[in-house]
């Protein structure tokens, strides 16, 4: 894959540059696709090398965001020179950016949900549990005000992967979403079987 080219305007945040463009002023240029650096820089416009990292959030492929998305910040700067300035958020930041929403639907979709349906079929504690862990994520997912309780929906994930029994790949799957939605800054599976 080609790295993309991002250009400055007059010291603002950078861009990847389309045909046309309407500046912050709104001033509007078009035709820019056909300018050379040379003739863009005359228009204001100065070819900007972006952090990798400030590059990889901004142009990450598939369905999850990439590591750095839950773990950097960054922020363009103005000054002389204009810059990036990247920096680490605190484990607590981390932890309020965890997508609960995703989390959940994607979860759902998997066949580890569905047997853990299945169980709590004919289980009783299996289905108080998945009960319980349906109505903390409906909690977490509308943000209520409340705190989260983080110890009951890890309580309710250790007992779920202590009673169902799941296959490699079903734990795989999990992992992957757990990752991919940030879930793995707070809490943790096991497979318990």
């Amino acid at each position: 894959m080609t790295k993309k080219k991002y250009y400055s305007y007059k010291t603002f945040e950078p861009v990847e540059l389309s045909d046309t463009y309407v500046s912050p002023h709104h001033e509007l240029f078009t035709g820019l696709n056909s300018k050379s650096d040379e003739e863009l820089e005359e228009l204001g416009f100065v070819l900007t090398e972006i952090p990798e990292i400030v590059y990889k959030i901004r142009n990450w492929e598939g369905k999850y965001p990439p590591e750095e998305f839950w773990t950097k910040s960054y922020c363009w700067y103005r000054d002389d020179p204009p810059r990036y300035e990247v920096s680490n958020f605190d484990m607590e930041h981390i932890k309020r950016r965890i997508d609960y929403n995703i989390f959940w639907s994607d979860f759902c979709k998997t066949t580890a949900y569905d047997k853990i349906r299945e169980l709590s079929m004919t289980s009783l504690p299996v289905n108080t549990i998945a009960t319980e862990l349906i109505y903390l994520f409906y909690d977490a997912k509308t943000n209520n005000s409340r705190p989260l309780n983080v110890d009951r929906i890890q309580s309710c994930f250790d007992f779920i992967f202590a009673n169902v029994e799941f296959t490699a790949e079903e734990l795989q799957k999990i992992q992957e979403i757990f990752v991919g939605t940030g879930m793995h800054y707070q809490y943790t599976i096991t497979n318990g079987n």
